[in-house]
């Protein structure tokens, strides 16, 4: 969806309503600007673009066990009210991104062109896709490596002893390795307690094809 254009007056008094209410309260505003634009003769520098561009997010969350309230004894000797947050912060995921249809191609018209796009997600729903990093990762506009990728970036990145003592393990039935071979394995790649028969099958695979 598209971010909402709000003020820093509106903000301000998101801040104060959060005051008084027990749910999470999200609010962002955006702003863009297009400062100037300068033609040049110089065909190394034709076109130089001055850009603004400013975000602002508030967020107030509130703890899962609310607000509780307990009696202490000052210093003075009397009994004072004190109001203490009860576990953690609900829970929320947020991001943004910004795109843009080529401005500089028409500098001009960048305002038209640029969109902002927001993912917000709290409560059970960021409860529910935090214990799984693909969803996480697709929510906030990632991408995941595969499993095939990240054997080769790790084989990659050892030295010829280490990658010939790697594909020397690889080159065993998972079940046949020890447990000390195991972890071996696991250390020199780089995944360590994740080096699993799987995974030890990729590592299988990328020896046997270095490409």
């Amino acid at each position: 969806m598209m971010a909402p254009v709000m003020g820093s007056g509106a903000l301000v008094a998101m801040l104060l309503v959060a005051g008084c209410a027990d749910g999470l309260v999200y609010g962002e505003r955006t702003s863009f600007n297009l400062a100037s634009v300068r033609l040049n003769d110089d065909p190394a520098e034709p076109v130089v673009v001055k850009l603004g561009f400013d975000r602002d997010v508030v967020l107030v969350a509130p703890p899962i066990g609310g607000d509780v309230a307990e009696n202490v004894k000052g210093d003075d000797g009397k009994t004072y009210t004190r109001t203490t947050a009860s576990g953690e912060a609900v829970s929320q995921f947020s991001t943004f991104t910004m795109k843009s249809a080529a401005p500089f191609l028409n500098p001009t018209a960048a305002a038209d062109l640029l969109a902002v796009q927001t993912r917000f997600a709290s409560g059970q729903a960021a409860i529910s896709i935090a214990s799984e990093p693909e969803v996480v990762a697709a929510f906030l506009g990632l991408r995941v490596p595969s499993a095939e990728e990240q054997v080769a970036d790790a084989l990659s990145g050892l030295g010829p002893a280490q990658r010939d003592r790697v594909c020397e393990l690889a080159d065993k039935d998972f079940d046949a390795l020890t447990n000390p071979e195991k972890v071996e394995a696991g250390e020199l790649t780089g995944f360590l307690s994740n080096y699993d028969a799987a995974l030890h099958a990729d590592v299988r695979s990328a020896c046997e094809d270095p490409s």
